[in-house]
């Protein structure tokens, strides 16, 4: 058995740390932040369900990043190398077109989010139903139109006025699939007239520094479900929750940095 036990996490372990260097040799090492998305703030709220949701539940990346590096003489991705790997896997070219297809928006307080994969809703009667989710802002949304000499961290400091106003709220909807819905591959879209529901509300009315304590701190698996929602055959899932598990290893055991993103003092200077 232990042989065995070896053979079969040995890729996954292999997986995780290739894609965890790719990340460190894209944008650097962090130390004491995650290898991805190491720039960022906590936030804190609530959600709150309006009860619909019980009817279903009962409670290649890398190579991209690595094509997308900048040019230290430019400035810039290498055009041919990026060129290169966007003609090869058709996912990344359906990736891309779903992305591009929604215009940007001038903030994360008034930006639509969208879960990747797809989850199984078990319901009380032990039926399963795949679901995709996504955050629409009750905030007016604005088109994307960064401040005339925008700072580096001007997304956050937008953030933090905003929550600093009033709490910001998102409705949590649901799209519910079919059985015949493709639940393996992200970029594969379900038809536009499945049924979508709106189950509830979340309310975030603090963001914080990043520090210990708070977010930080946390690695958030995927894969860490509550009873009623189970993960689907998608790959994806898998993989991200390995490079979750070996980034957080990593940056654990690093000594600690401030974070460049400091919420009293974007408060203060407002």
């Amino acid at each position: 058995m232990r042989p065995e036990k070896r053979g079969l996490l040995a890729p996954r372990l292999r997986g995780a740390l290739r894609f965890t260097d790719g990340f460190e040799s894209v944008f650097g090492t962090h130390a004491g932040f995650r290898r991805n998305n190491a720039k960022g703030l906590s936030a804190s709220g609530r959600f709150v369900s309006d009860g619909a949701r019980e009817a279903f539940s009962r409670t290649s990346a890398l190579d991209r990043l690595v094509a997308s590096k900048t040019v230290l003489s430019t400035g810039k991705p290498d055009e041919e190398e990026l060129k290169a790997y966007l003609a090869q896997p058709p996912e990344t070219t359906a990736a891309l077109k779903i992305v591009h297809s929604s215009p940007p928006t001038s903030g994360f307080e008034n930006s639509t989010f969208h879960g990747l994969n797809a989850f199984g809703f078990t319901s009380a009667s032990r039926a399963s139903t795949p679901v995709r989710w996504m955050l629409v802002p009750e905030q007016e949304v604005d088109a994307a139109a960064p401040p005339e000499t925008p700072g580096e961290n001007y997304l956050f400091d937008a953030l933090i006025h905003a929550c600093a106003k009033e709490p910001l709220r998102w409705r949590l909807v649901l799209t519910i699939g079919e059985p015949q819905d493709p639940t393996h591959d992200a970029t594969k879209q379900w038809p536009t007239d499945r049924r979508r529901l709106d189950v509830g509300t979340l309310t975030l009315d603090s963001v914080n520094t990043e520090e210990e304590g708070n977010a930080r701190d946390i690695s958030f698996d995927p894969l860490v479900l509550p009873d009623g929602i189970a993960a689907l055959d998608a790959p994806l899932l898998s993989a991200r929750s390995s490079v979750y598990a070996r980034s957080f290893a990593r940056r654990s055991g690093e000594l600690k940095h401030l974070s460049c993103v400091d919420v009293k003092e974007v408060q203060d200077e407002s």
